[in-house]
């Protein structure tokens, strides 16, 4: 690469961008597929962009998941193939296990601001609301995660 400052910034944020694309697809081949194709665009684009370069990778990551949803390239792994396949680890999978209990909405609050680290101010921009907003959804989803996710919240009958 000619480039070192690019270099960089794909060393700096490959591992962010790849955990957050097993969370979109939960398979680790797409993943890796949609990983790098996130990479090439914002590369392609990198002189473009302003500023916020980590919310505007997850940004693109998560819009080229549902491009890719809406065309049937992907298709969403379940759970159990994931740990046929061992990429969760045992001792983490009921912590998995409960984040995919809750709502879509909640999972991205979550893994964009307590695992990948994200502000609220550039996770409000990958998610397309207010801080506020964000705000009061992290709150219910940090409650709900506590509360072991869906299957508490409806007694197993959702």
């Amino acid at each position: 690469m000619k480039n070192p400052a690019l270099h960089d910034f794909i060393i700096q944020y490959q591992a962010d961008v790849f955990r957050f694309c097993f969370y979109l697809c939960r398979n680790e081949v797409y993943a890796q597929d949609l990983a790098q194709e996130t990479f090439i665009k914002v590369l392609v684009n990198f002189d473009k962009i302003k500023d916020n370069h980590k919310a505007y990778l997850f940004q693109t990551a998560k819009n080229l998941f549902i491009d890719n949803q809406r065309k049937n390239k992907y298709e969403k792994s379940f759970l159990s193939g994931q740990i046929e396949s061992q990429t969760i680890n045992p001792p983490d999978l009921e912590i998995w296990q409960t984040l995919f209990s809750l709502d879509q909405d909640e999972q991205e609050i979550l893994i964009l601001i307590d695992r990948e680290g994200l502000s609220l101010n550039e996770a409000a921009d990958v998610l397309k609301v207010s801080e506020s907003a964000l705000k009061s959804r992290l709150m219910r989803a940090r409650e709900n995660f506590r509360k072991g996710g869906r299957a508490q919240r409806c007694g197993e009958s959702c």
